[in-house]
């Protein structure tokens, strides 16, 4: 009964000793060579902070964080890019994408929501800003404005079909 005791205590001990982070991989894939940047928001644990990254597929980075989101952006016109973003060994958020320029995200459960995986909007103002700051918002144009050109010359007219 002793030794069965000492055991639950030392697991217990074992246990408290544990840190309130997770380790995860944020790993690269799809067209081997295929390049990329991203930039990845790590919240909590030593690895806390914004992180850019940028290299040619395959590639690996291990963060030690309590939370982790990524979008990472396709920069060749050919090829797939693939993003997994892996934690106790299983695969928690994947995407791809084999548009040029395309974004997609990954993250783990956090301050942003549950943990998903998306394959970013075009145009939806998505590339660069840290994840989970809405970017910069662009002001008005001020002073002077160029007007549009004015029409001169002839007007040519629609091609009409012949039957």
């Amino acid at each position: 009964m002793g030794i069965a005791r000492l055991a639950i205590l030392c697991a217990l001990i074992a246990s408290m000793s544990q840190p309130a982070w997770a380790k995860f991989r944020l790993e690269i894939g799809g067209t081997p060579a295929v390049k990329f940047s991203a930039t990845c928001e790590a919240v909590g644990g030593p690895d806390a902070g914004t992180y850019k990254l940028s290299g040619l597929a395959p590639r690996r980075y291990d963060i030690d964080a309590e939370a982790v989101e990524c979008r990472v952006r396709k920069e060749d016109v050919v090829g797939r890019l693939t993003a997994q973003l892996i934690a106790g060994g299983r695969v928690i958020a994947a995407a791809t994408t084999a548009t040029f320029h395309g974004v997609v995200e990954v993250r783990s459960d956090g301050p942003w929501g549950k943990a998903r995986a998306r394959r970013v909007k075009r145009g939806a103002g998505s590339f660069m800003p840290a994840p989970g700051t809405g970017g910069e918002t662009v002001p008005p144009l001020e002073g002077e404005v160029v007007p549009p050109i004015p029409n001169r010359g002839k007007i040519v007219p629609p091609l009409i079909p012949t039957p």
